[in-house]
């Protein structure tokens, strides 16, 4: 056991430098050749796949600013694989995410759940869509998306409208997931080629990529005549989301360092956005101010803690209070925020749902007779 943990440490670690090497040997002297002179290179074509709007940040910034950016993408790659490995050295000495099973009933109560959020999410993008095509100019397409039709209302209009039917009937059978959640991953490509990557839905676009494949892992259980399918997928879908809060906290920790958490740094964002609650949190001392910024950070790195059955509901309560006090100080979201209609699929059971809808077939029973 020793051996293959050392085995696969030195792979890590190997992984590790070559990835330092070749970004400092090779793509670092690119990236500042195409900051400094515009050179036209690798990095400038994958800037202008990935980052369009970098054509007009790149007079709000100075050149340093986006080297940095860059050595912080590196840094993070490094951190992320070696989050992996011990993510994955835990998981092969408990061989607890291969030995997770969940009933087949239960994933169709996940599947109307996620029809749920979907339809929550997208009900409005219809109208979300017709004021962006006063802006088609800005229209720089991502991705997969240069393969498909140009930003036209009746394109758009009929996906959505084949998104939120789909999402609809799998509302009502709790199966068929694959069809809106791959019309959700379109439309929202549609939707950041206008040069903003909007991180609301993030948490959801995992759930979109994994569900589908858990609902298929599940139908090949039921082929088979079994009444259980792995948890796995649910596993990762947990992973995630919390990887989202995670990402948030070494956001701020990578760019602004000690200087985030300056007290100064809360009062002027809580003045700015002008809420009158936040006005006056922002006369509050010094102290109380870092303090709560120290937490928050402290609150989004742990958030990990999240998949551990005894710190769940510590983690789900404090963050829709977090996302409360976001709205009512700042004004951001809405006081139920959408990664917080994310926090069920922490739970390995949506047992609280399946009354729900019992409840209702009952009454409708009722009504009939």
């Amino acid at each position: 056991m020793k051996t293959t943990y050392l085995k696969n440490s030195l792979w890590v670690l190997s992984v590790l430098l070559a990835l330092g090497g070749m970004y400092g040997w090779w793509l670092r002297p690119q990236v500042q050749a195409f900051l400094w002179t515009g050179e036209a290179n690798i990095v400038s074509y994958w800037v202008a796949v990935f980052y369009p709007r970098f054509a007009i940040e790149r007079h709000r910034f100075d050149a340093s600013y986006f080297l940095f950016l860059a050595d912080q993408i590196v840094l993070r790659a490094g951190l992320v694989i070696t989050a992996i490995a011990i993510w994955e050295a835990w998981q092969r000495r408990g061989q607890r995410a291969f030995c997770r099973i969940i009933p087949l009933s239960e994933v169709g109560y996940f599947v109307r759940y996620f029809a749920f959020v979907l339809l929550l999410y997208t009900y409005d993008w219809c109208y979300l869509f017709y004021n962006l095509s006063f802006f088609v100019a800005f229209f720089e397409p991502l991705g997969f998306v240069h393969f498909l039709p140009a930003f036209s209302l009746p394109w758009l209009w009929s996906l959505w409208g084949v998104m939120i039917l789909t999402a609809l009937r799998a509302l009502y059978l709790g199966r068929g997931s694959f069809l809106p959640a791959s019309l959700f991953l379109v439309l929202q490509a549609y939707l950041y080629s206008f040069g903003k990557l909007d991180h609301t839905f993030a948490p959801f676009t995992y759930v979109c990529l994994l569900m589908p494949w858990w609902e298929v892992a599940c139908w090949r259980a039921q082929k088979k005549g079994f009444s259980f399918c792995s948890a796995t997928p649910l596993l990762y879908m947990q992973v995630a989301i919390a990887f989202c809060y995670v990402q948030a906290g070494m956001e701020k920790l990578l760019l602004g360092g000690s200087a985030w958490w300056n007290a100064n740094h809360l009062r002027t964002f809580l003045l700015v956005h002008g809420q009158a609650t936040g006005r006056a949190l922002a006369a509050s001392p010094d102290l109380l101010l870092e303090a709560a910024s120290v937490l928050v950070l402290l609150w989004q790195l742990a958030f990990v803690g999240v998949l551990h059955p005894k710190s769940r509901l510590f983690f789900i309560f404090t963050g829709f209070l977090f996302h409360l006090a976001n709205y009512l100080f700042l004004g951001v979201g809405w006081w139920l925020h959408t990664y917080v209609w994310c926090y069920p699929f922490f739970f390995d059971s949506l047992s609280g749902l399946r009354q729900f809808v019992r409840f209702l077939k009952i009454n409708a029973y009722r009504q009939k007779q």
